[in-house]
């Protein structure tokens, strides 16, 4: 089984999400059907599939699937379809406004 770990949003403060990362890969965007559903307007920069978050040799991944606005990681702008190590902590941006924080417990 996969370890315990958890988004939450961070960035703005009005957006509530939580997600457990039970499954991979663990996808991320606006469109319904995604793990997370991040329920913004098209404009906020947020793709259809945005992102997806993997667990691969004891160590969770974040991947961008070629979004719009692109994913950052702690403010890094991730390459299109690079799977990057995810730290305790870690900042996610998805696109240029939406922010949530990666850690490595259960969801609270």
């Amino acid at each position: 089984g996969l370890p315990k770990a958890c988004l939450t949003s961070h960035t703005p403060p009005e957006l509530r999400l939580t997600g457990r990362i039970s499954k991979t890969p663990f996808t991320i965007g606006r469109a319904t059907g995604n793990d997370m559903v991040v329920q913004v307007d098209n404009r906020v920069g947020v793709s259809g599939k945005h992102a997806s978050v993997i667990y691969d040799k004891g160590r969770f991944l974040i991947i961008d699937l070629k979004s719009t606005y692109g994913t950052t990681l702690n403010d890094h702008r991730l390459a299109p379809n690079t799977p990057t190590p995810l730290e305790e902590g870690a900042l996610i941006g998805l696109g240029p406004k939406i922010k949530i924080k990666f850690s490595l417990q259960d969801c609270s």
